[in-house]
């Protein structure tokens, strides 16, 4: 539900108008780039601001507008930070359509030259449309994506608002130091869309533009039509862990048809089976592969040398634990990392910058 702007704002105009005039100035005409973002973002934390806190990450044009720009913020003067989003624009350029019901902070002449026209719109974690139009109209860079089997270390969190900003720049700085894109969030309980909203908030935050896995348990125990309707209502992720009985294969790839019909983007597919027996997942595997159904990956409590061995000429990666990850057996190894209530951002930081070791077992 978008949330009102009050009256009085929780920052000063003034700093809102100097933030405009720091990225007009800034921002050259073409593609808009990673060291540009970067460069405001020092100048912006050297630059005095107190009752505002931008994160210049999140910078991005107006796709309709050129001569508008989107960065999102927290006011500071009036309690808690207040997340809001500024559109900021060239007089010149129309009311963003985007944002219709923006609230206008300041029309006021730039140091550059041009009459700016700052808008402030309510841009918290719960503010799913606006969210959710900033991810798929303003910048779809954001916007998860299928991993396959590329390296994996998601975060498993039931506080995504609280521990995805930070998990988002340790993935950054791992990126950074080893090259690894490992980027990945899952959502085990509560409502799906809720938490898509929060991990794509704290990632348009975070400037995490490089892709990520969108992972959301899926559970076969109360029949078919009702593990429909949790894919329905998670159409924008892109990893799901089916938890299924040995009499439910065919459920399975109604299912695997159902994820693939909903949405437009590829999807990663994961088995997950108890007992984990090597022999039947196998064949699970080759019989879904026979309906046409692709299995990417299969949740396993531990991994032993007999299902890395049976997995292996299969090409199908096992994801465990990051806390019992052990001895991988040559295996391709998926990390699951569980954020326990209120974990401290550099406890997070810690368990992804260590996953590394533990994907080569």
């Amino acid at each position: 539900m978008l949330q009102a702007i009050p009256l009085e704002l929780p920052f000063r105009a003034a700093e809102a108008v100097a933030l405009g005039d720091l990225i007009v100035g800034s921002v050259r005409p073409g593609p808009l780039r990673d060291e540009v973002r970067q460069r405001i973002g020092a100048r912006a934390n050297a630059g005095g601001f107190e009752t505002l806190r931008p994160f210049a990450g999140s910078l991005a044009r107006d796709p309709i507008h050129g001569a508008a720009f989107f960065i999102a913020m927290d006011a500071l003067s009036a309690g808690p930070p207040v997340p809001l989003l500024l559109r900021i624009a060239s007089s010149e350029a129309p009311a963003s359509a985007l944002y219709p019901r923006a609230t206008l902070i300041a029309r006021t002449r730039s140091a550059h030259g041009p009459e700016l026209v700052i808008n402030a719109i309510p841009f918290g974690a719960s503010d799913g449309d606006a969210i959710r139009t900033y991810a798929k109209d303003v910048d779809s860079a954001f916007l998860p994506r299928a991993r396959g089997l590329q390296p994996l270390a998601a975060i498993v969190t039931a506080d995504p608002a609280t521990d995805l900003f930070a998990a988002f720049n340790a993935y950054r700085r791992m990126l950074r130091e080893s090259g690894q894109n490992v980027a990945g969030v899952v959502c085990e309980a509560g409502d799906p869309e809720t938490f898509l909203d929060a991990a794509l908030w704290s990632a348009i935050r975070a400037g995490w533009r490089d892709g990520f896995s969108a992972g959301i348990r899926v559970s076969l125990a109360n029949g078919l039509d009702a593990a429909r309707e949790i894919v329905r209502r998670a159409a924008g992720y892109t990893r799901f862990s089916v938890a299924a009985a040995g009499d439910q294969l065919e459920q399975c790839a109604a299912l695997h048809g159902h994820i693939g019909r909903l949405g437009s983007r590829q999807f990663d597919f994961e088995l997950s089976l108890e007992p984990c027996d090597p022999t039947i997942v196998v064949e699970w595997i080759e019989a879904l592969r026979r309906r046409g159904c692709a299995v990417q990956s299969v949740a396993a409590s531990a991994i032993n040398r007999g299902l890395a061995e049976a997995l292996r000429p299969l090409n199908v990666a096992v994801t465990v634990n990051a806390s019992s990850a052990g001895p991988a057996f040559g295996a391709r190894l998926l990390l699951e990392i569980r954020s326990s209530d209120g974990n401290d951002p550099a406890l997070i930081t810690e368990a992804i910058l260590s996953a590394p070791a533990r994907l080569r077992g």
